[in-house]
């Protein structure tokens, strides 16, 4: 089971995975807090946090504004409706259309919820250039296929599958 890294690539390697700890510990501990804060996932404040700077907008956009897949945030924004933090409608331009906003109760849980991790992250990637990003997701990309996990979804962070609890119900 236990691989040897000799050298210096060990200590790279452990230096990797010191990281690789904090970025699921600083996780796991914004999602508990946002949970218990405002009743709610992370990927759901996420969602919603989004949805709130641009006012209204499609699944796709949401889609886009969280880099996530579109699939993903329709079932985060329908978790988010049943609570009635969002509503959906038919465009005004285009009634095939279907875009989404945020309601009343969905803002007061928004106030509730403290700085996302995943904000910080997205704006830490910001200030890369465009050859720093396209080496993280590339050396990213190898090493989750190396390890065999690239048949895992991916979902966003922490977000329960619909079997798990719900929403809590506050308002």
């Amino acid at each position: 089971m236990g691989t040897h890294i000799p050298g210096p690539a060990q200590e790279h390697s452990q230096a990797i995975f010191n990281h690789l700890r904090r970025l699921v510990q600083a996780l796991r501990t914004g999602a508990k807090e946002s949970r218990s804060k405002a009743g709610i996932s992370t990927a759901q404040l996420f969602v919603l946090s989004k949805l709130h700077e641009a006012g209204e907008a499609t699944i796709n956009t949401l889609a886009g504004r969280t880099m996530t897949h579109q699939s993903s945030v329709s079932e985060i924004v329908s978790k988010l409706e049943r609570a009635r933090l969002v509503r959906r409608r038919g465009a005004k331009e285009d009634r095939r259309a279907v875009v989404v906003s945020i309601t009343p109760l969905g803002m007061r849980r928004l106030a509730l919820a403290p700085e996302l991790v995943q904000a910080g992250l997205l704006r830490a990637l910001e200030s890369f250039g465009t050859a720093e990003l396209e080496t993280l997701a590339g050396l990213l990309e190898k090493w989750v296929h190396a390890a065999d996990l690239a048949h895992h979804e991916h979902a966003m962070f922490f977000e329960p599958s619909n079997s798990s609890k719900q929403i809590r119900s506050q308002s």
